[in-house]
């Protein structure tokens, strides 16, 4: 006793063990220990002393969600600690408890829409966790040593991947316009010759993606479209971004936004030298892990992503024009190089000056969803509970079938000669799920080919020259003529060359011992 004739009472560890209280979580109706919102927390509290008690006690159960800010933030107490934010509390009608008492208490929690999920990730600005929380209230013990307990609860946004709203194939596009001047010739496929050109050539990027909503760990098809004005080739044209932004409101009412880079990608740029056009199909991976994404107003975090791409079309890094220009590439990168230093970039009609900046940036928003129903799509795997529900926290990134390579048709018997062979046309049809991982072949419908004609004369006027005729020499036509043979190939005399020099498409014959190709005895 106190000199003012207070009694103190002292909490030491044998009184600590006799007033322990202890939770337990009903996990049936929870995936991979993991609620979401909507569901119920079901449980019970074990009170050991239970019999003990003489006297009528409360017991008091609620769910709390608290945010706390890293040291790194501003938003810290003079003391230098992180201060912790109450988000919101759900409360449980208070169990009256009268003795005779049992020793358990159960419970059911609901959780309400439109939380915050769970976040531990050090890399955002804080924390948010969620709590089921039991106070039992004794009338012989003070407040501050009330038996109480905790445990820690992961409750994550009911984002369905497959839900209507994401399955919607998403694009943008962005168009430049390149001015070529008036003295740049440019090639025209229409009338396949060269000509002056001083309008404005469009110049596209479009990127686009299937669905809108993926989860940690999928993978992200990509498409992407460029239509360009040359045979462009970057190889490291294309770069392609996951990048989480992040909006936080400190309790003071400062408000920062912070742009991360989660996952990224380098793709070559290389158009077609005839359209110069150019199109990539690539993925990009969701990190493990990240958190999903937060749009509520219970959270000072607002938490969103978007896919980025980066288009270089920049044409002066070409090679170099080959000294005489033969084929159709050299012809358009020397066409390049030579008006490249000149070309200016305009940008909605408005022409920006001469060789302004040629990045383009394409940007997509996503959803980073947290669970996957499968009973829309059930080509996805699935991780099923203890209950057979088909909901999942995630699933495989991607779905490995067997491989199906392509059947290719028969090749026939032998080869005959182009102007005798028939011309058959065939068609390859793959169905969705191959069968014993062959293609299957469908030829095309119609009356057989007519038989070829009978050759009418077997005598050559001279030897065969070509090594790879086609003409087959033990076809049926020359067993039908024992009697006359053909001609095996043979290499012609030099004096049978014709002489490249002459003009006119005419030639004649040179002795053997002036032909260029004599090299004497």
């Amino acid at each position: 006793m106190n000199p003012a004739g207070t009694n103190t009472l002292y909490a030491d560890a044998s009184f600590i063990d006799k007033y322990k209280l202890s939770i337990e979580l009903d996990r049936t109706n929870a995936q991979d220990n993991v609620y979401f919102a909507g569901d119920c927390i079901q449980g019970k509290v074990r009170i050991p002393y239970a019999h003990t008690l003489t006297s009528t006690s409360r017991l008091d159960i609620h769910l709390s969600c608290t945010f706390r800010p890293h040291d790194n933030t501003i938003n810290t107490t003079d003391e230098g600690r992180s201060s912790t934010t109450k988000l919101f509390k759900v409360l449980v009608s208070p169990c009256l408890m009268v003795a005779p008492n049992n020793d358990y208490v159960a419970f059911s929690v609901p959780i309400p829409t439109d939380i915050p999920s769970t976040m531990k990730d050090r890399t955002l600005p804080g924390t948010t966790t969620y709590k089921i929380k039991a106070i039992h209230e004794m009338i012989s013990l003070p407040l501050s040593l009330y038996p109480k307990e905790s445990k820690d609860v992961t409750i994550l946004d009911r984002i369905n991947v497959n839900d209507a709203s994401y399955q919607s194939s998403l694009s943008t596009a962005k168009d430049l316009k390149a001015v070529i001047p008036k003295d740049v010739t440019t090639k025209n496929k229409a009338v396949g010759k060269w000509i002056h050109s001083d309008s404005s050539n469009p110049v596209q990027c479009r990127m686009s993606i299937p669905s809108t909503c993926f989860v940690e760990g999928h993978n992200i098809p990509i498409t992407l479209h460029v239509q360009h004005i040359a045979p462009v080739k970057q190889m490291e044209g294309i770069q392609i971004q996951l990048e989480r932004i992040v909006n936080f409101t400190t309790a003071t009412g400062e408000r920062s936004v912070d742009t991360l880079t989660l996952s990224d990608t380098i793709l070559p740029l290389i158009c077609d030298v005839d359209d110069h056009s150019a199109q990539v199909n690539s993925h990009i991976t969701i990190p493990t892990p990240t958190a999903p994404t937060l749009q509520s107003s219970f959270s000072p975090i607002q938490i969103s992503y978007r896919l980025k791409a980066t288009v270089n079309l920049d044409i002066n890094n070409l090679l170099d024009e080959t000294a005489t220009p033969s084929r159709k590439r050299d012809i358009a990168k020397g066409m390049v190089n030579s008006w490249g230093k000149r070309i200016g970039w305009a940008v909605d009609g408005s022409v920006t000056g001469i060789l302004p900046d040629s990045i383009v940036e394409l940007e997509l928003p996503l959803t980073i969803g947290t669970i996957v129903d499968n009973n829309d799509s059930p080509s996805l795997p699935t991780t099923i509970s203890n209950d057979n529900s088909q909901i999942s926290l995630r699933s495989a990134s991607s779905v490995s079938l067997p491989p199906c390579p392509p059947k290719l048709p028969a090749r026939p018997a032998s080869i005959s000669s182009p102007s005798s062979c028939p011309l058959i046309q065939s068609s390859f049809t793959a169905s969705p799920i191959c069968e014993k991982g062959n293609w299957t072949v469908a030829m095309e419908s119609g009356p057989p080919p007519p038989p070829p004609p009978a050759p009418t004369t077997l005598h050559q006027t001279r030897s065969i020259t070509d090594p790879y005729s086609l003409i087959d020499y033990n076809s049926s036509a020359t067993l039908a003529h024992p009697h006359h043979p053909l001609q095996q190939p043979s290499a012609p005399k030099l004096d049978e060359i014709e002489d490249p020099d002459i003009k006119g498409g005419r030639s004649k014959s040179t002795p053997p011992e002036k032909h260029p190709l004599y090299l004497g005895s």
